[in-house]
């Protein structure tokens, strides 16, 4: 029994410094973003950067914008909520995360098209002028583009 406590503390001992650790921001001479949890060796301008998510879903905000849902997912006016939302997702076949952002839009029931920009040139050049980055996936729902893999955001989107 002593060991089992004296092992709970020590692991709460030696965790919780990394739980309060700093992360800086500075940009080399390159012009090149760094992050960090540890400070760059040269000297020169550097912040530190505030550790909480960008977008953090309010419990109390209400979605006025979501329209009144029947029992059988469906509007009152009869429409689908699946059919509301227009949804491009822009993906390759080897990133893991283009495969949970599909399976999250599967799991709703929402539809959405899926470009594959290792294969589909057009849709490369078309996902690179709305991002102007590589990476994927990219996400266009209801107009707003999210990057990467962020089901806060998409759900921010839909409806």
């Amino acid at each position: 029994m002593r060991f089992l406590i004296l092992a709970c503390f020590l692991s709460v001992v030696m965790s919780s410094p990394s739980a309060f650790a700093e992360i800086y921001k500075w940009v080399d001479e390159n012009g090149t973003v760094h992050f960090s949890d540890t400070p760059p060796a040269t000297e020169g301008e550097v912040e530190t950067v505030d550790a909480e998510p960008a977008y953090v879903p309010d419990e109390t905000e209400e979605m006025e914008s979501e329209p009144e849902q029947g029992e059988s997912g469906s509007t009152d006016s009869g429409v689908s909520l699946a059919k509301l939302n227009t949804v491009d997702l822009y993906v390759t076949n080897w990133c893991p995360y283009c495969r949970k952002a599909e399976d999250y839009f599967r799991a709703r029931g929402i539809e959405f098209t899926a470009y594959n920009v290792d294969t589909d040139r057009e849709a490369r050049q078309r996902k690179f002028e709305m991002s102007g980055r590589s990476g994927v996936p990219f996400a266009v729902v209801n107009g707003v583009r999210i990057r990467g893999f962020d089901p806060a955001g998409y759900q921010k989107a839909l409806y």
